[in-house]
């Protein structure tokens, strides 16, 4: 399933949560994020997707400390243990993370 984040509930969907959270950072504008959808709507019926449209909470975004988009973040338990930024396809995202778990 795939849920959209904000500062009020980052804490407790993320950095709180326990077991596995895809954090997806996004924006509007990004022709590179879109491309992604398709590939979070896949990824989201094996893992929890949170989405965060960085032009709307700036304050995910400087903790994170994003500086690229799209930008996606494995956490295991509320530890980041992946990031990868740019675009891939969900058989590449996949595989990354799974060698991160």
């Amino acid at each position: 399933m795939i849920r959209i984040t904000n500062p009020r509930d980052f804490s407790k969907d993320v950095l709180f949560s326990k077991g596995t959270v895809i954090l997806d950072l996004w924006a509007d504008w990004c022709g590179p994020c879109k491309a992604m959808h398709s590939v979070f709507d896949d990824i989201s019926k094996s893992f929890d997707v949170f989405k965060v449209n960085v032009n709307v909470n700036p304050e995910i975004t400087s903790y994170l400390r994003i500086s690229s988009l799209p930008t996606t973040i494995l956490f295991k338990n509320g530890k980041e243990v992946k990031r990868v930024q740019g675009t891939r396809t969900k058989e590449a995202l996949v595989k990354e993370f799974e060698l991160s778990l």
